[in-house]
């Protein structure tokens, strides 16, 4: 080594730093999500549908940040679970829809009041 003290790219590096607070802020969060067997794109899903109407599959990909196969996966996972509903759209039969179960709403609550939990916790 040299000796030079360069910076390193990523020490300033916004989306970098971004993606380690969040991490940071998150861990303890999916740390109770791993104990009620919920991954972290199921937990987005649930989140985004809790309080919407049935939503295209497409609509919801932008919301739980995965790539099409992923969330494809991720649904299909959540509608054996009995926690979301996959209907052809009534408009265009082309078109998934996904909502809530009964279940999954109660998942989804459960889910959201742990988070806004640990929200309150890392603002303080």
């Amino acid at each position: 080594m040299s000796g030079d003290t360069e910076d390193r790219f990523v020490d300033t590096y916004l989306p970098y730093l971004l993606a380690q607070a969040a991490h940071h802020m998150s861990y303890g969060f999916h740390l109770e999500l791993k104990k009620l067997n919920v991954r972290e794109a199921e937990w987005r899903a649930l989140a985004t549908l809790r309080g919407s109407q049935p939503m295209p599959i497409g609509t919801l990909e932008s919301h739980v940040l995965a790539p099409q196969s992923t969330l494809s996966r991720t649904v299909d996972r959540l509608v054996r679970r009995g926690l979301i509903t996959r209907t052809a759209d009534a408009a265009d039969r082309r078109v998934n829809m996904v909502a809530l179960t009964e279940e999954g709403r109660a998942l989804a609550d459960t889910l959201i009041e742990k988070a806004r939990i640990f929200q309150r916790q890392d603002a303080a």
